[in-house]
């Protein structure tokens, strides 16, 4: 959710500070609370729904504040279910096999209906298709090994709906493999992770192909989907705040399969520059000023990384077309802040701006690439 206090504004004195806080509800963890639009998760509520309120209070270049207040209502949004199929399974031909979608849930505690279907290998009778754990007989196959795929659809009482599949590998010959992965990882936003099948293996068998491919998360592109230790670039930022999710598919000489599945989570702590002119004289034609910039973000500036600050004089405070000096200010850890001196004289100047443009280059990768101008009227 965004609350969005863009349209705040002051007449004589341009707006240096904001500051949202929430006054009423379910507490709620808000992001960026000191920019004009914060974020928010909302949370999971109740059929009756749940009302929010939040304040925002801005102060100007003299300090002088305004508050004013909002509603966000939450309304009962039923969550879809969750289908489970267990684990894959090898038996051997000729057995009873059982498909088992009992642990299938739903978040509101709503009956489930089921309906299993056979996607892949030789065709096989279900003794029902409608009930969590449905039978069939394993086939006999003329080359001793075949792979059965099946899917489970659950729905819930309101309609919606979850899938799932499931293998059932059938053989005389081995085991079947067994594809393994390395634990959980967690990666920095923008670096390179590697996924790991290096450890899966076949007792009875040749593996003969891997695949791996993305299920979950923001996107990535592998390296190499087909390799046992593919790599990818973390996304800096996630339309997904979920962990990244991959599936490796192994398969052996014989057709029978395995799946396993590893999670990545993406750590995207990232710095976050914001200036903020502390000072300002305009006195015969001369200005001077001080500008506080700090890194507000959750992480240091990589490798202690320099970078610039452009002041342009500017007529409306939005258009930066001259271009008044550069400074530079060195890599900030979080929390750290720096102070620049800001000098310049010129004629005709009442009611202009000085706008500082933090990072104007985007050399540094920001948590907030939005809240890196600071303005000060002259006047």
């Amino acid at each position: 959710m965004t609350l969005n206090g863009t349209n705040s504004s002051d007449r004589t004195s341009p707006i240096m500070s904001y500051q949202w806080t929430q006054t009423g509800g379910q507490a709620v963890s808000i992001s960026n609370p000191n920019t004009a639009k914060a974020t928010f998760r909302a949370p999971s509520v109740a059929a009756g729904g749940r009302a929010l309120t939040f304040m925002l209070t801005v102060t100007d270049q003299t300090g002088l504040k305004s508050t004013d207040t909002c509603i966000v209502n939450l309304t009962y949004i039923n969550q879809p279910p969750v289908a489970d199929v267990g684990p894959d399974q090898t038996v051997s031909p000729w057995s009873i096999v059982t498909l088992d979608g009992s642990k299938s849930t739903d978040p509101e505690g709503s009956a489930l209906t089921y309906r299993w279907e056979q996607m892949g290998g030789p065709e096989v009778a279900l003794s029902q298709s409608n009930v969590a754990q449905p039978t069939f007989v394993a086939p006999e196959s003329a080359t001793g090994s075949t792979s059965l795929t099946f899917r489970l659809t659950v729905a819930d009482s309101y309609g919606l709906l979850s899938r799932k599949t499931c293998l059932v590998n059938v053989t005389t010959m081995s085991t079947g493999p067994s594809a393994v992965v390395g634990s959980s990882l967690t990666v920095t936003g923008g670096r390179v992770a590697t996924l790991d099948g290096s450890g899966s293996s076949d007792a009875g068998s040749v593996l003969s192909s891997f695949l791996w491919h993305q299920t979950g998360g923001s996107p990535v592109t592998l390296s190499d989907p087909a390799a046992f230790m593919p790599t990818f670039t973390a996304p800096k930022s996630g339309a997904d705040p979920n962990p990244l999710a991959f599936m490796l598919i192994v398969t052996d000489q014989d057709g029978l399969t395995s799946r396993a599945t590893q999670s990545v989570k993406v750590n995207y702590a990232m710095p976050d520059l914001v200036g903020k002119w502390t000072s300002f004289s305009y006195t015969s034609n001369a200005i001077a000023g001080t500008l506080q910039v700090s890194n507000t973000g959750s992480a240091n500036m990589s490798g202690g990384r320099n970078t610039g600050v452009v002041f342009y004089l500017s007529t409306d405070g939005i258009t930066t077309s001259k271009i008044l000096s550069t400074q530079t200010i060195g890599g900030l850890s979080v929390g750290q802040s720096q102070t620049l001196q800001f000098k310049y004289s010129g004629l005709s100047l009442d009611g202009q701006y000085i706008v500082a443009v933090i990072d104007s280059g985007s050399a540094i990768g920001e948590a907030n690439e939005t809240n890196n101008v600071a303005r000060v009227l002259i006047q």
